[in-house]
């Protein structure tokens, strides 16, 4: 009979870890096949071709609405969120839709603290957690003071995505430039930036991810003054998409001695606000 009790506390054990943060494979696939049309994106001006990459996200919408429908409440929303993310990337640098990029990030962040407000992590998933940081991100750069009011508040989300997987690519890239971007007093670190990056190249698994993963960890490599270890990350990026201009452009700028950060900088808001 105890070994009866045991195996059943133990089977529900199992269960109650498989369900926390699970992420059904819909969603895996879903969120998969869009990570293939950001790589195509990658292809496009972000100003030039503005229009024409927010009319293919419109048409993915489109014609993936069958499986969003189809996915629960916490997993659309975290999908919901990557749509928005990638629509801010070709709104951002457009001086005539900077009002309405703000606005659209701000109610998608107001969104996700109303969802996520109170639940678990048992209740959520690890897409969701890790967006939901990402939107927090996007949303605070039009105001020094959102830097100051949401920047510690998104550490703990990537985190808690890491916790749920800790081979979990998306969220040890994005945890790796918070380390860089945080500073020191606040917890910041280049060392833990580069641990957390090059453990998000070790767990890729798709070109997509391949690609994003080792983007970020070349200029990591290249802000530790590993130039060598940048150049054949960045060449890793080029191989997979050759038609990526955000590669092309790095190339230039590394080559001048500025990263993607100082170019992300130069091209920021912030530096104009007083």
């Amino acid at each position: 009979m105890r070994k009866i009790i045991f195996s059943v506390i133990f089977l529900v054990s199992a269960l109650g870890l498989f369900a926390q943060g699970a992420v059904s494979s819909e969603c895996d696939k879903l969120i998969a096949d869009f990570f293939q049309l950001r790589l195509k994106l990658t292809a496009y001006d972000q100003v030039l071709d503005s229009a024409k990459a927010r009319a293919e996200i419109d048409e993915f919408v489109k014609e993936h609405e069958v499986e969003f429908n189809s996915l629960s409440e916490d997993e659309q929303l975290a999908v919901e969120n990557f749509y928005v993310n990638e629509y801010y990337n070709f709104l951002y640098l457009d001086s005539k839709q900077k009002n309405t990029c703000r606005d659209m990030m701000k109610a998608q962040l107001l969104k996700n603290e109303a969802f996520c407000k109170d639940k678990t992590d048992a209740e959520l998933n690890k897409w969701l957690l890790v967006t939901y940081g990402d939107v927090t991100s996007c949303s605070m750069a039009f105001s020094m003071k959102d830097v100051m009011k949401y920047g510690l508040s998104i550490k703990p989300l990537y985190e808690r995505a890491i916790a749920l997987d800790p081979d979990f690519f998306y969220s040890n890239m994005n945890l790796g430039q918070w380390y860089y971007w945080a500073p020191g007093m606040a917890g910041g670190s280049k060392k833990k930036a580069i641990t957390f990056s090059k453990k998000a190249v070790d767990c890729a698994r798709s070109d997509a991810e391949k690609y994003y993963a080792n983007l970020m960890y070349s200029q990591l490599l290249f802000e530790n003054k590993d130039k060598e270890g940048a150049a054949r990350s960045l060449e890793v990026a080029r191989k997979i998409f050759p038609e990526s201009k955000i590669v092309n452009i790095l190339v230039e700028e590394n080559a001048k001695g500025k990263s993607l950060f100082e170019y992300n900088k130069d091209r920021s808001d912030l530096k104009e606000e007083k």
